[in-house]
């Protein structure tokens, strides 16, 4: 990925490229900036092609909301938006809940809200690994994991089982923070810590974040504020060179007394208003772009429960 940078005509010549590159360049020693703007060339590119592929331009739209969750800037949402706004009714349903219920949770619409509460729904017809994500991810901060857990499970399942392996780490740490939020200390540490050692054993290292994250909350809330904030430090001396503010801005939380029951009463942990990187968990990279370029280069086939 050396030459990443001074290629941008090649690699951005499809989205599915872009997707995958901009994984390998921030897990290894790209930046936001130089991810951002190789992805929204090529989004910008295929909006403006005769032929759009829609498939390429959802996969290349995931990946741009990740990088923007990430980089934690608000400016960079902007491209987002106005791909979103011209693709209006003909944007794949998936994109359209991931821009609404993920990237801006906090001003998500009813209807949206609804739509996803369906889509979920239909997760125990699909063995689908992908769809399966996606909309997890989608329901991430509008605290619907718990509708999402049995389908999660069943992707951790497949990953074992030797399916795709970076669906099966994003179905763990989000199983993780589901548990982390219901103050079920050891399941949550048990889950990140899973994901992390397969993130080690595989060379993914963005990914290992995510599970790092959630193994220092679980420490954190249980009083180990040491052992949180050498997790958070090195997470943010990983995160600042490469431009990723959501993981640089995140901070050890203090321990609070009651604060198991009070996360059960209330349903988890929220953001506390749309792009701000201080009220986000960081979340792993979307299926897809990293299952072709990480070292595991294997998918969860297409396939549809009976």
């Amino acid at each position: 990925m050396h030459d990443a940078r001074r290629r941008d005509p090649t690699l951005g010549e499809t989205l599915r490229a872009a997707a995958a590159t901009a994984y390998l360049l921030l897990n290894s020693d790209g930046d936001a900036e130089t991810t951002h703007r190789l992805l929204t060339v090529a989004i910008e590119s295929a909006l403006g092609g005769p032929d759009q592929d829609r498939d390429g331009l959802s996969e290349g739209l995931y990946t741009l909301v990740l990088v923007c969750h990430y980089a934690g800037r608000t400016e960079y949402w902007v491209p987002l938006h106005d791909a979103m706004s011209r693709l209006g009714a003909t944007a794949s349903a998936d994109v359209r809940l991931l821009a609404e219920t993920f990237a801006d949770p906090v001003t998500a619409p009813n209807r949206a809200l609804s739509e996803l509460d369906y889509q979920i729904e239909q997760l125990r017809n699909t063995e689908d690994d992908a769809l399966i994500i996606r909309t997890a991810i989608a329901g991430f901060y509008a605290d619907r994991l718990p509708g999402c857990r049995e389908a999660l499970l069943r992707v951790v399942r497949d990953g074992r089982e030797g399916g795709a392996v970076g669906t099966a780490i994003m179905a763990l740490h989000m199983l993780a923070f589901g548990e982390l939020n219901t103050g079920r200390w050891d399941e949550a540490q048990r889950l990140a810590a899973e994901g992390t050692a397969m993130c080690e054993e595989r060379g993914y290292r963005l990914y290992a974040w995510a599970g790092r994250y959630a193994i220092a909350m679980v420490a954190g809330n249980r009083g180990e504020r040491e052992a949180c904030q050498d997790i958070c430090q090195a997470m943010t001396e990983w995160a600042m060179p490469r431009q990723l503010g959501t993981l640089g801005g995140l901070r050890a939380p203090r321990p609070r007394p009651g604060r198991a029951r009070r996360l059960r009463l209330r349903g988890g942990l929220r953001p506390r208003h749309s792009h701000q990187p201080s009220g986000h968990v960081p979340f792993p990279f979307p299926a897809g772009a990293v299952d072709r370029a990480g070292p595991d280069r294997r998918r969860g086939a297409h396939r549809t429960r009976r």
